[in-house]
């Protein structure tokens, strides 16, 4: 069989041929690639480590070995270093090279470093290549594909700061400048500072001087002339010996630790205690009698010195008397003196009479230094002293008085009766006379005496009041009334006598009274006209320790003899006080009200007395 075909049929299948393979070329799965170089080679930096100095350049010098088939490219970029980038070299990063399809020459990349006035070790850049299109990863992936420039700084000649003394050798007075004098030697190139930070001692910062730390100073290019940092110091009235800081240099931004490793980047001031005669304290006495009852008057005394103000105060250190029973509690009262001062200053503690026999007892006192004071203030040679408290004897209870036996007399002598008298008939006078019953004038009834009254009405409430450094004492009238001009009373504090005499007009008794010392009891006693014996007796306990303040009754007992001269009823008496239940009254009656400070009335009639 004998294939024909015309000549314009094979042209046009030969068109048709020509136009599917151009589609295939154009819109198939390769279109548009690149062609593949059968051999592009490897790029690398031509040496692993590289030196350049500060203000200069360094040249990257890249290569392509291994193939040269094809246009191949890379770019490089900084991968870390301790150099910093637009400080210590300008920026590269991005920067690339690029060979030609059969191109193998060496390409170079510059980089440029700067130069600055700070001393510092040299620096380092890491640098790394990056295949670019169309190359690939394996392309950059030789052994040299990161390279490390080394940026050397520059010898410039900064110097060395250094303290111009030897460390220890600088001492001031408190309350002087401590000037720190600090030189730069061996070089002026460039600017250099430092600051300086407190390393010990003992002094204290902000109670003998300022907080320094952080302080600089600093040179300029070519400045070489001394710097000075002044520290004041504080003078105080605390003796405590001379004091020493410890001062160290340190490089500041500028500089390196090698600038401020001079033979003297060290100062240790001394700051000398300023000798100020504060004196001492003592007990005027080293011992003291004392009744029981009476006040102890400790007097202390400031000697061989008086600058500035120093205090101290007295604490119980032993003793066989009991703190409260046979005394008042003084621990922690103290004494001051102001700069100047040498008057003596005294301390009172009141003692408590008992109806206790136990002898004569002590009590060892204490000074102590206070806030203003050292140790050293109060160790002189009565810095002790000890009390003895005597004991006041107690009356003997008188027993029932002897009964007196008669002696008899002799026996009497009987005379014996003589018989009866003979009897005698009188001689008859004249009949008497009769005189009639005359009628007996009424007399007039008597009008009944009241029955005296010797005793006062009703134990009437007395007020006390701590203020200003007195105690004042308000006896009502209900009790003042019985009390004549000439009729002794007695006022105690704290078991000690503070008034005897009459009672003033009003019945206001106003005595001083140390307010360092607490006031714990007050007894008003009195024997009125009748000889009848009256006392009240107050118990208080200070409610605040401040001086001044007004002493808060926790509890009252008052006692009174109320003697009666019949028993007719006298009176009656109400109070607004918590009380027993009502008493009549008659003879001689004891009564006892135990309240608080309540107000009490008493109206004079008769009838029965109630409280």
């Amino acid at each position: 069989m004998r294939l024909r075909t015309s000549i314009p049929t094979l042209l046009a299948t030969l068109a048709v041929f020509a136009l599917a393979s151009l589609g295939l070329l154009l819109f198939g799965p390769n279109a548009g690639a690149a062609p593949v170089p059968a051999n592009p080679g490897v790029i690398n930096f031509d040496t692993a480590n590289q030196t350049v100095t500060e203000s200069g350049s360094v040249d990257l010098m890249l290569t392509r070995t291994s193939g040269s088939d094809g246009v191949i490219s890379a770019f490089i970029t900084g991968v870390g270093g301790t150099a910093t980038n637009n400080i210590d070299y300008a920026g590269f990063n991005g920067m690339g090279v690029t060979w030609l399809d059969g191109d193998t020459d060496p390409k170079t990349i510059s980089i440029f470093t700067f130069a600055d006035a700070v001393a510092e070790l040299d620096e380092t850049i890491n640098i790394q290549l990056i295949a670019n299109e169309p190359t690939t990863a394996a392309n950059v992936a030789g052994p040299t594909n990161t390279t490390i420039v080394t940026i050397e700084d520059q010898p410039v000649g900064y110097g060395v700061i250094n303290f111009d003394t030897i460390a220890g050798t600088q001492t001031v007075a408190e309350g002087d400048n401590i000037e720190l004098i600090l030189t730069r030697t061996g070089g002026s190139n460039g600017a250099i500072d430092a600051f300086i930070i407190s390393v010990g001692g003992t002094a204290t910062t902000n109670d003998d001087h300022p907080d320094f730390n952080g302080t600089s100073v600093t040179w300029t290019d070519g400045d070489a002339d001394p710097k000075t940092i002044v520290i004041p110091t504080f003078t105080d009235l605390i003796t405590e010996g001379d004091e020493t800081v410890n001062i160290q240099l340190i490089a500041n931004e500028q500089t390196t630790s090698s600038n401020v490793a001079g033979a003297t980047n060290q100062s240790s001031v001394t700051i000398e205690d300023d000798p100020l005669e504060r004196g001492l304290i003592n007990f005027e006495a080293p011992s003291q009698t004392v009744a029981e009852g009476d006040n102890v008057e400790l007097i202390l005394t400031r000697t061989g010195g008086s600058d500035g103000a120093i205090d101290a105060f007295v604490t119980s250190i032993g003793g066989t008397a009991t703190s409260n029973d046979d005394y008042a509690d003084f621990n922690g009262i103290g004494v001051t003196w102001a700069d100047g001062d040498t008057d003596p200053k005294a301390i009172v503690i009141p003692t408590f009479t008992d109806a206790i026999t136990e002898g004569d007892e002590t009590l060892d006192i204490q000074l102590f230094a206070n806030e203003q004071v050292t140790a050293a203030n109060v160790a002189g040679p009565t810095n002790q002293t000890q009390i003895t408290i005597t004991e006041t004897p107690v009356a003997p209870t008188p027993g029932p008085a002897p009964t007196t036996t008669p002696t008899p007399g002799p026996t009497p002598t009987t005379t014996p009766d003589p018989g009866p008298a003979p009897t005698t008939t009188p001689d008859p006078g004249p009949a008497p006379t009769t005189t009639p019953n005359l009628p007996v004038a009424p007399q007039p009834t008597p009008i009944p005496t009241p029955d005296p009254i010797v005793g006062p009405i009703v134990a009437a409430s007395i007020t006390a009041n701590l203020d200003a450094g007195t105690v004042t004492v308000a006896v009502p009238g209900a009790l003042s009334v019985w009390i004549t001009g000439a009729e002794t009373v007695t006022l105690k504090a704290n078991g000690a006598v503070v008034y005897e005499g009459t009672l003033p007009a009003g019945g206001i008794i106003t005595v001083p009274w140390n307010n360092e010392t607490p006031l714990t009891s007050l007894t008003f006693a009195t024997r009125l006209t009748t000889r009848a014996p009256y006392s009240e007796t107050v118990a208080v306990s200070q409610a605040d320790t401040t001086k001044g303040s007004v002493p808060a009754v926790t509890s009252a007992s008052r006692q009174s003899h109320v003697v009666a001269a019949s028993p007719a009823p006298l009176a009656t008496a109400t109070s607004n006080s918590v009380s027993s239940p009502p008493v009549a009254l008659a003879g001689l009656v004891l009564v006892t009200i135990a309240a608080g400070f309540g107000t009490i009335t008493a109206t004079r009639r008769r009838g029965p007395i109630e409280f």
